[in-house]
């Protein structure tokens, strides 16, 4: 089973596997890319993908909250400082060894600007099986913090049925029982990791999906590791190492012994005793005559086992340039007229070797070759929004036939080229301004022609575009707070923004100004959550509509208490347009006799203190003195941190403060 240094507990027993991880340096090929439904993505593909008619298993990785963008090529940086994307950036090449196989993963990660990855995996995983050469049975969802909570909501929702996992890797993320139950049902893998000092999202929070499954007596069994003593981030920093510091296998090379429904996983054949050792062949002798002083071999072999390795050597014959020489495929470029031989050794997975030899004949040249000519056809001219056109060339050889197409961007902004080796150029997601593209063609002898063709993109067109808005996020307050306001923000490509309207088309009772400006004031809210919307008008008559919601909570009132509910002025705007309020809710259960549950929401990242104080306002404890993010918290308060002797039944006030913001709440003890 996998081996942590820290504690693991056993759920799940299985072999353990030999392991290997290949590290290569170089640029970070991560590339920013965009789904048609516009959401930004960075895509690793492995070496080899392109030509590999193989389909390989997937990575779908969950960033955090901290993390989040709108999907920016600029905002996708943020998702490579943890988990995959952080080790490939790094120079990791996704690649693993087990059983003696070495697969490497294609990994997709995905960027949201809101605040859960609710509904938004699914959808993304099915486009990228259609779209990617992945292997259906072989996907594997993971994050961390609130991606974390991601992987359990795409595993245990409505949404993934059928079942489209073979496995999810949990770091510190929060799920509930329904997800770890349907989880189970759904025979999907599951290793979950957390640190025991967690105080963003305490260790109950990641367990109650384990327990979920666990009640279910799931098959496959999840796995829980906890690590002693490590909090939120080092969670993730141990379980997403490539190598085997923490645990062996690692969590890449135990996704590779999982398949989809718990299918099982095909196994090495047995070892051969007394292996032969293997056959090779370099391929049929060839003749070529100058000027053509190019061409390739490509070998071939039978073993008992599996073929580790080619290696191609001159034996014999006049300077030449060798390419290519550690693979089945040996190019010979730069001939001169003679004869050559070139050896194959084959290696098995036995370190046993075969070899053959191959002949290559050059010719002095005869009849000269001609040169073939192409047109890439004429320049065009396109008008956004339309951001799409092709590009034909026609070529012809007369002494011989076109053997390769290729097109190239020789300048201009960016834009999507696809059928790059064919004779027909495909263009996508254009931009303003002029683009140059140049088709080369290869003849069979060797010689080359190319021609360029302009692209010019204009935005001038008599098509008036619609404008563009946004209500903004959505936002909470908590009674008594009854008040708040939403800034439309609008911007039209062709003219100008002319009219707002603010409209409220869900909730109760509310008092709205300002309905025809950008800003919308509200006043005297209820309890409720409310759904307004802002349509514009440009100047000619187009209009585009957004929707927003504000959540109005109940506060945090007992008068016998004389809960205190202070925020300064300097913070008030800062705390209406936060996503969170500043607040302390009820304790539960209440009233409680081991221990209790204090939950608060904090409107920005800052210091906070929780204190507790008897009935004559004697502080007895300080739960809290820290720095905490902005969002949702929990606190466990024990009743022995009231008191440890004597009888501490009563009643006790708690209070949350944060420089001049104070809030108040009573609970009583048994």
């Amino acid at each position: 089973m996998p081996k942590p240094v820290q504690s693991t507990f056993k759920m799940l027993p299985f072999l353990l596997f030999l392991f290997a991880s290949v590290i290569a340096q170089g640029q970070d090929p991560q590339k920013a890319k965009m789904t048609p439904d516009g959401r930004g993505f960075l895509e690793y593909l492995p070496s080899g993908y392109a030509s590999s008619s193989s389909k390989y298993p997937a990575i779908i990785f969950l960033h955090g909250s901290g993390e989040r963008g709108t999907g920016s090529a600029s905002d996708l940086e943020k998702v490579k400082r943890n988990g995959p994307p952080k080790y490939i950036a790094e120079g990791h090449n996704m690649c693993f060894t087990v059983n003696g196989k070495t697969e490497c993963f294609v990994v997709l990660s995905p960027q949201t600007i809101d605040w859960s990855w609710k509904h938004d995996v699914i959808p993304f995983i099915k486009w990228a099986v259609a779209n990617y050469k992945i292997d259906p049975d072989r996907i594997f969802v993971t994050g961390l913090s609130m991606g974390g909570e991601g992987a359990w909501l795409t595993s245990g929702l409505d949404d993934n049925n059928p079942n489209l996992l073979a496995g999810i890797a949990v770091m510190a993320g929060r799920g509930t029982l329904e997800h770890g139950i349907n989880t189970a049902l759904r025979k999907i893998n599951v290793w979950a990791f957390h640190g025991d000092a967690d105080t963003a999202l305490g260790i109950g929070g990641g367990l109650l999906p384990i327990t979920g499954m666990l009640n279910l007596s799931a098959n496959p069994s999840p796995l829980w590791t906890v690590y002693p003593g490590v909090g939120h981030g080092g969670c993730w920093d141990r379980a997403y190492r490539t190598d085997h510091t923490y645990h062996n296998p690692n969590v890449y090379e135990w996704f590779l012994t999982k398949r989809r429904n718990g299918a099982p996983v095909p196994q090495p054949p047995p070892p051969i005793s007394n292996p032969d050792p293997p056959v090779a062949n370099a391929g049929a002798d060839k003749t070529i005559t100058l000027p053509t002083a190019n061409t390739s071999f490509t070998a071939s072999a039978t073993a008992d086992g599996e073929v580790s390795s080619y290696n191609w050597t001159k034996v014999s014959g006049p300077s030449v340039t060798l390419s290519n020489t550690a693979t089945n495929t040996l190019f010979v470029s730069n001939a001169q007229s003679g004869t050559y031989v070139f050896r194959v050794v084959v290696k098995d997975n036995h370190n046993l070797q075969g070899q053959d030899d191959v002949q290559l004949t050059v010719k002095s040249s005869g009849t000269p070759n001609v040169t073939p000519t192409v047109n890439a056809g004429a320049d065009k001219t396109i008008l956004l929004p339309s951001s799409s056109a092709q590009f034909t060339a026609t070529a012809k050889d007369s002494d011989g036939s076109i053997v390769s197409y290729a097109w190239t961007k020789v300048s201009g902004g960016s834009i999507t080229m696809s059928s790059t080796t064919s004779q027909t150029l495909k263009l996508t997601q254009a931009l303003a301004g002029t683009y140059s593209f140049k088709i080369t063609v290869t003849d069979n002898k060797g010689a080359t022609s190319s021609d360029v063709v302009d692209l010019v993109v204009n935005t001038t067109s008599n098509t008036n575009q619609s404008p563009v808005v946004s209500a903004g996020e959505k936002k909470y307050i908590y009674l008594p707070t009854n008040y708040a306001s939403f800034t439309a923000t609008a911007l039209d490509p062709d003219g100008s923004i002319v009219s707002y309207q603010w409209t409220k088309i869900g909730g109760g009772t509310i008092t709205m100004s300002g309905a025809t400006t950008a800003k919308l004031s509200l006043s005297n809210a209820v309890e409720c959550t409310y759904v307004f919307q802002v349509t514009v008008k440009d100047n000619k008559g187009a209009t585009a509509s957004s929707i927003v919601r504000l959540a109005v909570k109940p506060g945090i009132t007992n008068t016998s208490a004389r809960m205190s509910t202070e925020v300064s002025s300097a913070d008030e705007t800062s705390v209406e347009e936060s996503l969170f309020e500043f607040g302390v809710g009820q304790n539960y259960p209440n009233p409680f006799s081991a221990s209790t549950t204090i939950p608060f929401t904090l409107d920005r990242d800052q210091h906070v203190v929780l204190k507790i104080f008897n009935e004559k306002g004697i502080e007895v404890a300080t739960i809290l003195n820290e720095e905490l993010s902005a969002g949702e918290h929990t606190v466990e308060v024990s009743s022995d941190k009231i008191a440890t002797t004597g009888n501490i039944s009563g009643t006790y006030y708690y209070k949350l403060m944060s420089g001049e913001k104070i809030v108040t709440h009573r609970m009583v003890v048994k």
